[in-house]
């Protein structure tokens, strides 16, 4: 006999019980007799077995779930994502509507006059308007806020409640840890004001068995949480009182402060998705580069405290960081999907030094929302800005990072090492684990090995977010994992995204005839002073007439003569035995076509990423 259904389901409509079915599947809930919804679908007669929801009558879907709300705690959990659904239903329509509900949705409220104050508001909601047009926000937002143990602020004004004339603004920053239940664990929080005055700052005790308090970067140590009896659920219930539908939330990076808290807040402003780096489309760039070159203002010099200088501060994943590890590659990772310490070494190499202030940080994301909004009430916005001139550390180049492993791969090791002795690639002098499940880091003897190893690997090369490159490695039984360089070309922590990612047509450009010793035909570097040893040709290899590849040839031959020179319609071809860079070879080709990313996460975490 079918359960009866349980009131709360009957209340819904069809298309709420098939997205309700959905989200069983996702959660791995049973339905009668223990079934899945795919196998409970197999027992309808021939015409009725689809395995869309949405393709069966109500009848079909409320027999299901109440087989999944029978059990006590299917039933609840069924229960909060009902109420949940209902939740950001009525907020959808009451944007839909007009009606004064649903604030960041709405975009600018109707008090915002354009004139005075009303210029500030306006562009405060221009750059939550900004946040939510980025492509990694929803990615990064979508919570799972109907779990058990998280809060979700409600988005509606309260009946014939207006639109504040001004909304409020408050930064947030956290730091978190590592432990026995959570990569990321809350262990402290730090809510700010516009000014950066402190409103909110305490510290609390992590969920779970402590793994590592990571006091390099967040400079709390054991002794510092005795006594501590704060709790994450007691910080986020704090914050949350603070918070309205007008209040929008502030930071870098926030969506990985608000999935430590188990918060999920709107309106927001994140840092991280309103600036971006010039050809670098997926790259974050770092709190601590933005306050260097948007603010004058340089963080982290070894400040631990809470100084006085307004503060400043991080960064974000697989590429782009808080700062040279922790937490910053924690938030990358929280946003992105992947990275490790040696990703946020490349990624944000540029974030300073210096033990992290979440005061600083929290006033320094505040500071760059007010810098943006002065653009906005002015008709700009921030270009792209220069990814930092900064080289890895010496000691990443004889590693590459092997990335994206199959959890059900249970011992990789082995099989990513005959992987590699059946390309031809050298086999590594050690293996290291990596910053995150998933990842090893192979150790060669030199930096030479360890690119003579990633050329051997077969297929395209792509590049991760922050352009370094990256090759997928099919392993035995059907697995596949990716190795990726720990640095881009010359040792550059950032570099660009392979072409297949610019968003740009690929066009063919005019060669030019140099005149060298070789006598081999090669296009020089579009350089000021001509085409001496600061040159870089481009040209096509013999082979990729596709437009996939784009090789980037040293000028080896210094003392060439450069000369302009008319070109035939047709395509170059090398001579045989010809060098490909004037000088006897000494060029080096590198082709980076194919797809980007190293570790980026699907969709969300929350990848949330990344």
């Amino acid at each position: 006999m079918a359960p009866t259904a349980v009131s709360w389901l009957k209340a819904s409509d069809a298309a709420a019980l098939a997205d309700c079915v959905k989200h069983t599947q996702q959660a791995g809930l049973k339905g009668p007799g223990g079934q899945e919804w795919k196998a409970f679908v197999q027992a309808l007669p021939a015409a009725q077995r689809h395995q869309d929801p949405s393709r069966h009558e109500k009848k079909q879907l409320l027999a299901f779930l109440s087989g999944v709300a029978a059990e006590p705690e299917q039933a609840r959990q069924l229960k909060r994502y009902v109420k949940w659904r209902a939740a950001v239903q009525e907020e959808a329509a009451a944007a839909r509507a007009g009606t004064g509900g649903a604030a960041e949705q709405q975009g600018e409220p109707a008090a915002a006059a354009l004139s005075g104050d009303g210029r500030a508001s306006s562009a405060a909601w221009r750059l939550v308007a900004r946040t939510r047009a980025h492509p990694k926000f929803q990615r990064c937002y979508s919570f799972p806020s109907w779990e058990k143990g998280w809060i979700r602020t409600s988005r509606l004004r309260p009946d014939g409640a207006e639109a504040a004339a001004a909304p409020l603004l408050l930064g947030l920053d956290c730091e978190m840890c590592a432990t026995s239940k959570s990569s990321n664990a809350l262990l402290s929080l730090a809510v700010v004001d516009q000014s950066g005055a402190v409103l909110l700052r305490e510290l609390v005790k992590p969920e779970g068995k402590v793994v590592d308090l990571r006091t390099a970067i967040t400079g709390i140590t054991k002794d510092d949480l005795t006594g501590v009896t704060a709790r994450r659920s007691d910080a986020a219930a704090r914050l949350a009182a603070m918070l309205g539908p007008d209040t929008i939330l502030v930071g870098h990076s926030l969506s990985a402060d608000l999935a430590a808290l188990k918060l999920d807040h709107q309106p927001v402003i994140d840092t991280a998705l309103l600036y971006s780096y010039k050809g670098l489309s997926q790259a974050t760039p770092s709190l601590v580069h933005l306050a260097q070159q948007l603010l004058g203002r340089k963080l982290r010099a070894g400040n631990s405290g809470d100084g006085d200088d307004g503060g400043d501060g991080d960064g974000r994943q697989d590429g782009g960081g808080r700062s040279s590890g922790g937490a910053a590659s924690r938030k990358r990772q929280h946003a992105e999907g992947g990275g490790t310490p040696a990703d946020a070494a490349a990624a944000v190499a540029a974030a300073g030094e210096g033990v992290h202030d979440s005061r600083e940080d929290a006033a320094a994301a505040m500071a760059l929302v007010a810098h943006e909004m002065a653009k906005e009430a002015a008709g700009e916005a921030t270009a792209p800005l220069d990814p930092p001139a900064v080289k890895a550390p010496k000691s990443d180049l004889v590693k590459l990072l092997v990335h994206s492993i199959p959890a059900s791969l249970a011992s990789p090791q082995l099989p990513i090492i005959h992987a590699l002795g059946k390309a031809g690639a050298p086999p590594p002098a050690a293996v290291e684990a990596g910053s995150g499940p998933g990842q090893l880091l192979l150790v060669f003897s030199n930096a030479a090995v360890a690119e003579a190893a990633f050329s051997a690997l077969p297929g395209p090369r792509g590049a991760d977010s922050v352009g370094r490159p990256q090759k997928e490695l099919q392993l035995a039984g059907g697995f596949r994992v990716r190795v990726r360089k720990m640095a881009c070309h010359a040792g550059a922590a950032f570099g660009k995204d392979a072409p297949k990612d610019r968003g740009q047509p690929k066009t063919r450009k005019r060669k030019l005839k140099k005149r060298a010793g070789g006598g081999a035909a090669a296009e020089p570097a579009a350089a000021a002073g001509g085409g001496g040893a600061e040159g870089r040709s481009k040209r096509r290899r013999k082979g990729e007439g596709e437009g996939e590849g784009m090789a980037a040839a040293s000028a080896a031959a210094a003392d060439g003569e450069v000369t302009p020179g008319a070109e035939t319609g047709k395509k170059r071809r090398r001579k045989k035995g010809g060098s490909d860079a004037g000088g006897g070879g000494g060029g080096t080709v590198q082709e980076v076509q194919g797809t980007a990313q190293a570790g980026e996460i699907p969709g969300g975490p929350l990848t949330h990423a990344e």
